[in-house]
């Protein structure tokens, strides 16, 4: 369904002036007026859905490699090992709160057998719980509208009698769908949180929401359709590196909309299987991802795993992803990890995205995702790797490694290619891309390609061929630019020392 606008005009609230001053410097107003926007995210089409800080990242005056906080022990660009365990990422980048998680001690054990005891459970469900699940498929889909606390989550695992399965008869979108299924197996409902769901097969998928995340949406879509980026950027935590901050957005969004919004919190997937449709979480902060496979998704249903509408706080780890069948309407609809529409501080680390059809990209910032870090990661055998697309200030990407692409391995807002002078409504603003490299990749893939860039930093990595557009050459230097911790325009590099 086509979401309805919000009843009452949004607050067009604006940056302060020296605020905006230093982010528009240099910016050619009349050529970013003839940008070609990318299309906004659709709400999605479910149904069943109810409506410290840190100090400001600088542009080229930033350290060349600046060590990522909470991750650690890593020798090699491109190596892929990641600290044990589901933990989540150090809070100095997520501004996580802390929660217990699967460690909770259960305060009282729920067995379930079928599937009408299953529902029943989560509809019944306590701070505390363990739903134990006896061996055998379950077919919902299963709705979750309670929550537990962050010391207390609800957890739902295998009681260790046989396999779990999850499974739904759901329908199935066109392949030329434009925006994300919302019928999914587990539908977390109207801001439902703390929840562990652990060492299941679940087919169909699984669907996360805030409440009224429908009104959240509606706004940031008018915001970037009008091009109002200062209003998008007023939204605490935007505009700068600070992620204690994120405890602000809902009432400030609440505030702005005219009515109470409300998100779905530290909600863990965790060593799971998920297969014909995959997560996508909208309104959702804090949560982990972790140890899951998600693979052989059905065309039309979105990214494998899809952050978008303010989901911010994530830790994304060691989960391989494949198979995303291609859709016929856009790249945005089979990406393996995506964050978008101000999904912003969340930690990518440890997973292994690969063999994705068509022009697929790996993982994914757009539409104002910002201040994420993407860490770790090893791609292989998908068009394009590591992509920051529309607005992404402050994203850092190091120690990945992509493999076997067909167009390009690091990609930096191409759309803007025309553009005289970077703009802040669409234009990358200080990225930190350090000690990557590409491999086993023919010399024809341009290892790093960028159309529109500020404040950039890019060191220390495995770029043979690298590539910047004419305009964006003409105003590299000028605009804070930085190529192995010198103003110089991109050449070929070969070495990851120092790192």
């Amino acid at each position: 369904m086509t979401p309805t606008r919000s009843p009452r005009r949004p607050l067009l609230l604006a940056l302060p002036a020296t605020v905006v001053a230093a982010l528009v410097g240099g910016l050619t107003l009349g050529v970013a007026g003839g940008s070609a926007t990318a299309a906004t995210e659709a709400a999605t089409t479910s149904p069943a859905t109810a409506s410290a800080p840190a100090a400001s990242v600088a542009g080229a005056g930033a350290a060349a490699r600046t060590p990522v906080a909470g991750i650690t022990s890593l020798s090699r660009a491109g190596a892929s090992t990641v600290p044990a365990g589901n933990a989540p990422a150090d809070r100095s980048l997520t501004g996580a709160p802390a929660a217990a998680g699967p460690s909770a001690k259960a305060l009282r054990t729920v067995k379930v057998s079928t599937a009408a005891q299953l529902q029943s459970a989560l509809d019944q469900a306590k701070p505390g719980d363990l739903i134990a699940l006896a061996g055998g498929t379950y077919r919902g889909p299963f709705l979750v509208r309670s929550s537990g606390t962050a010391a207390n989550p609800v957890v739902v695992k295998p009681a260790g009698t046989g396999a779990v399965v999850l499974t739904a008869s759901l329908p199935m979108p066109s392949c030329a769908a434009t925006g994300p299924d919302g019928n999914r197996t587990i539908r977390f409902m109207n801001g439902s949180s703390h929840w562990v769901l652990s060492g299941m097969t679940i087919n169909g998928g699984v669907v996360l929401s805030g409440a009224n995340a429908d009104a959240t949406q509606n706004w940031q879509s008018k915001m970037i359709s009008t091009k109002n980026w200062q209003a998008r950027r007023a939204v605490p935590g935007s505009s700068t590196r600070a992620p204690a901050q994120l405890s602000q957005v809902t009432p400030y969004l609440s505030q702005v909309l005219h009515q109470s919004v409300s998100s779905a919190d530290d909600i863990q997937l965790l060593d799971n299987t998920i297969t014909g449709k995959g997560i996508f979480g909208r309104l959702t902060r804090f949560g982990v991802i972790s140890g899951n496979t998600i693979t052989n998704i059905a065309c039309g249903t979105g990214p494998a795993l899809w952050l978008s509408n303010f989901s911010s706080g994530w830790t994304i780890r060691n989960n391989d992803v494949s198979k995303v069948a291609n859709s016929a309407a856009s790249h945005y609809m089979h990406e393996g990890i995506r964050m978008g529409n101000q999904s912003d501080y969340n930690v990518v680390v440890g997973n292994t995205v690969h063999d994705m059809p068509g022009d697929s990209r790996a993982i994914t910032t757009d539409q104002d995702g910002s201040w994420n870090t993407v860490t770790r990661n090893t791609v292989s055998s998908v068009a394009m790797a590591f992509n920051d697309q529309q607005a992404g200030w402050g994203n850092t990407w190091t120690y990945n490694l992509a493999q076997n692409i067909g167009q390009a391995a690091f990609s930096f807002r191409m759309q803007d290619i025309g553009f005289t002078a970077p703009s802040p409504n669409s234009s990358t603003y200080y990225a930190q891309v350090t000690c990557n490299r590409i491999a086993s990749t023919p010399t024809k893939v341009r290892s790093f390609q960028a159309g529109a860039m500020k404040g950039g930093t890019i060191s220390a990595n495995v770029f043979p061929t690298p590539y910047v557009g004419k305009n964006l050459a003409s105003y590299w230097v000028a605009q804070g630019n930085t190529w192995n911790g010198a103003k110089k325009l991109p050449s070929p590099s070969t070495s990851t020392a120092g790192c």
